[in-house]
C-alpha cells in the first residue's frame, strides 16, 4: 500500500505524462516457510537512492502509461524477451561476473487511475531455465563442516558470492572464473526440487562461463 501511495504521488508531482522508466529497489528474504511462495517486498523508499535494507537487494524498473488503453497495449512479451537479452549480454561481457546484481532485475509495467483509485500492473522476473543436467542436488550438511557452513552464511550477506577453493571470498574478479570452486547465493525459492529466479540465472551464469568444470553452488533459504 506505501509502494502505491507513493507512486501515485511520483505520477501526479513529478512524471505528471511523462512515461519515462523508473529505477526501483525492492528486497527479497530467504526465510518463508515451506510451501508458501517467495515475495518481494516494495515499500515508500523503494525509489530512493538508499531504501531501507529489508533483506537481499533487488533491482526494477517501473514503467509508466497513462490511460489504461496504453497499459493493455504494451508488448509483455517484447518486454520480458528484451528483459532475456539485457541479462544474457552481461553473462558474455563478463559484468555479471563483476558485479552479480546485474543479472537480476524485474519489471513493472502499471496504470495508476487517479481519479478511481485504480491500479493495474504486471510484474515480471526474467530468469533463465537451467537444465537438469547441470544440478546434482545436496545439503550442506552432508558436503560441508559447520565452520564451512558457517563461512558461507557470512560470505552469502555479500549477495551471489564466488569463493575459491579455501572458500575465501574471490576480491579479484577477474580471476574469479577461473578460481572460483564455490558459488553462494541467498535463494527466496521454498520449493526444495526447484531454484528461485534469482538461483536460477546465477547457475546459467555459472554453466556459460565454466563449461565442463564442476562448481559447488550453496544455497541458504
Amino acid at each position: 500500500k506505501q509502494w502505491y501511495q507513493r507512486r501515485v504521488a511520483i505520477t501526479a508531482g513529478e512524471l505528471k505524462l511523462d512515461e519515462r522508466p523508473l529505477d526501483l529497489t525492492a528486497f527479497y528474504t530467504n526465510d518463508c516457510k515451506p510451501g508458501l511462495p517467495a515475495h518481494l517486498t516494495l515499500s515508500y523508499d523503494s525509489f530512493t537512492d538508499k531504501p531501507v535494507d529489508r533483506g537481499t537487494a533487488y533491482n526494477g524498473i517501473v514503467l509508466n502509461t497513462n490511460t489504461v488503453e496504453e497499459f493493455k497495449a504494451k508488448d509483455f512479451g517484447g518486454i520480458l524477451k528484451s528483459a532475456g537479452e539485457k541479462i544474457w549480454s552481461t553473462f558474455k561481457d563478463g559484468s555479471a561476473v563483476e558485479n552479480p546484481v546485474t543479472m537480476n532485475q524485474f519489471y513493472c509495467v502499471c496504470f495508476a487511475d487517479l481519479k478511481k483509485y485504480r491500479y493495474n500492473y504486471w510484474f515480471c522476473f526474467p530468469a533463465f531455465v537451467t537444465p537438469a543436467a547441470v544440478m546434482e542436488r545436496s545439503t550442506l550438511g552432508v558436503k560441508f563442516t559447520s565452520e564451512q557452513k558457517e563461512k558461507f552464511r557470512s560470505a552469502a550477506n555479500l549477495g551471489a558470492t564466488f569463493l575459491d577453493k579455501d572458500q575465501n571470498v574471490i576480491q579479484d574478479k577477474n580471476n574469479a572464473i577461473s578460481n572460483m570452486e564455490y558459488v553462494l547465493i541467498k535463494d527466496p525459492s521454498t520449493d526444495s526440487e526447484h531454484p528461485g529466479w534469482p538461483l536460477r540465472n546465477l547457475l546459467a551464469l555459472v554453466s556459460f562461463h565454466l563449461k565442463k568444470k564442476k562448481v559447488s553452488t550453496a544455497t541458504l533459504r
